[in-house]
């Protein structure tokens, strides 16, 4: 048992901190989020433990957050796109970067 505790562990964590070397911090704080219900899931699957109505309540309410929140960064990366654009046609010698080796 300590051994597949350890393994579990393991990987897990490396995993997790590969996955926080990629993504944003709001995206790892949506994956953050979604661990409850994923408990709430297991112990359903592999326990069959019938969920409780405050659980229930909980994971909804959880799940509403995330897709908040994954619709928030979603609109906020649209914007980021399009300010971007708004710059470069503005300006355009703004954001050309010049080689100094090129010269």
């Amino acid at each position: 048992m300590l051994i597949y505790g350890a393994i579990i562990v393991g990987f897990g964590q490396t995993f997790w901190f590969k996955g926080l070397k990629k993504f944003s911090s709001s995206m790892i704080a949506i994956a953050g989020a979604f661990n409850p219900i994923a408990a709430i899931f297991a112990a359903y699957v592999i326990l069959r433990e019938i969920p409780t109505p405050a659980q229930l309540i909980g994971g909804t309410i959880i799940l509403f957050g995330i897709i908040l929140s994954y619709f928030g960064n979603w609109s906020q990366s649209l914007n980021t796109v399009t300010v971007n654009q708004n710059i470069q046609r503005l300006h355009p010698q703004k954001l050309t970067i010049h080689n100094p080796k090129s010269f």
